[in-house]
């Protein structure tokens, strides 16, 4: 539900905007990702009575939000103009990181074909839930207060005082041994009763320019990561034991990212891509990895599940579809 998924990421944006205008009582300058953390918390229970779980592995900062109202709503879709004929109709897509040998390749896997029709409208569709469209919101708008507020360390000048210096030696070792702000953010909200959950996976920096109005809003749309599972462990769990929680690689980040981009382009952009599909996933590939300068791989395979044609790219060939 692609379109969906964007509508909901806008309205959480201009909540942002709207909010991070306002005075912010919370606001004050913090020296480390421990000091941010603890913020994060504080004003999720003070302000949202939210019971977040954080947890930061690696690179990686987790947030778990456990709620008990549903994530989907059906709704009416009401009188609109006849569906859109796509160009495009992505039957399958699959995408892998591969390490073999001396070989780092992203391998894709796909099946795309010439759309025929616009989908039935059956006058309904699924959407997110007006509670949880809220609490999203105030999940990132939390992100935006503390963590884009983290400063650089103060100066390393030493203190005659005892207790100033303490706290000066103590900041610094904390600034050493834990990075700053995370590179990546995973955002889990799970609707415990019904055992589903909502994974949003961004890359802290993305999140900061697209804020800063630095980013469109369609690019981001693709670098902005939004998945949904199903699973009864997930119900009662107010703690998030179900969860899993590692550090996200770049290998991982980038080939949920091409995933999300070739989806995208071929299902939801206005400007969808030419006819030459395999060029236009290399070109898509390596506008992902350029963007992040990530060239720790030799190249791209590409499968057409329908004709059973591959195709290989190295590295050196992709900076052609640049």
């Amino acid at each position: 539900m692609p379109f969906k998924k964007i509508s909901a990421f806008v309205i959480a944006c201009l909540s942002l905007g709207l909010l991070s205008s306002c005075s912010d009582p919370f606001k004050s300058p913090l020296y480390s990702q421990s000091q941010a953390d603890q913020k994060f918390l504080k004003i999720c229970k003070e302000e949202f009575s939210y019971d977040v779980i954080t947890k930061t592995v690696g690179n990686t900062q987790w947030i778990y939000l456990p709620i008990k109202e549903s994530i989907f709503a059906f709704k009416a879709n009401g009188k609109s103009a006849p569906a859109e004929k796509k160009k495009f109709s992505v039957q399958f897509l699959d995408v892998r990181f591969e390490i073999k040998n001396s070989f780092r390749n992203f391998s894709l896997e796909y099946d795309i074909i010439p759309a025929t029709k616009p989908p039935k409208d059956y006058g309904y569709g699924n959407a997110y839930s007006p509670e949880y469209t809220k609490k999203q919101n105030n999940i990132l708008t939390t992100i935006t207060r503390v963590y884009f507020n983290i400063e650089e360390m103060p100066g390393e000048t030493e203190s005659n005082d005892p207790e100033a210096e303490q706290k000066r030696i103590d900041l610094i070792n904390d600034y050493v041994s834990r990075q700053k702000t995370p590179l990546f953010f995973v955002v889990v909200i799970a609707d415990i009763t019904n055992g589903i959950e909502s994974r949003g996976i961004f890359y802290f920096q993305d999140f900061r320019r697209y804020m800063a109005q630095e980013m469109p809003f369609e690019e981001y749309s693709q670098r902005y990561i939004s998945e949904f599972s199903g699973d009864e462990r997930i119900i009662g769990d107010t703690k998030g034991k179900y969860l899993e929680y590692r550090d996200i690689s770049w290998e991982e980040f980038l080939t949920k990212q091409i995933l999300n981009r070739v989806t995208f382009r071929y299902q939801t952009s206005s400007f969808p891509p030419g006819d030459n599909t395999p060029v236009e996933i290399a070109r898509m590939i390596i506008e992902a990895t350029s963007a992040y300068n990530f060239s720790d791989f030799t190249g791209v395979k590409l499968l057409d599940l329908r004709t059973n044609d591959t195709y290989l790219f190295d590295k050196s060939q992709l900076s052609a579809f640049k």
